[in-house]
């Protein structure tokens, strides 16, 4: 089954959602994916300098971890293939691994 592309639609269906808690970014030169489960990381970027974490607040203080700010995290969830609900960030990936 096709996904929605019309930009319109998508927008439409769009339904942003608070995710509980406080989140920082978090920079470990030397890791890589996979490092540090323990910080329970909600997303990672591997950079040239290394990679940098999304963690719970809460873990990065429980095990030390330096950061400079705080955030929320808004997630926006797309209302697609009848009752499914996705992750709008990674609409088009699912749609085209489907294929």
């Amino acid at each position: 089954m096709a996904g929605e592309e019309k930009l319109e639609n998508l927008l439409a269906r769009m339904s942003p959602t608070l995710r509980p808690g406080e989140f920082v970014f978090c920079f470990l030169g030397h890791a890589k994916y996979g490092d540090h489960p323990e910080l329970e990381p909600i997303g990672s970027f591997m950079e040239s300098e290394g990679l940098t974490m999304v963690v719970p607040k809460n873990k990065a203080d429980e095990h030390g971890v330096e950061y400079e700010s705080v955030f929320k995290c808004i997630t926006l969830m797309v209302l697609q293939f009848g009752c499914h609900r996705v992750d709008g960030g990674f609409l088009r990936q699912t749609n085209q691994a489907r294929n």
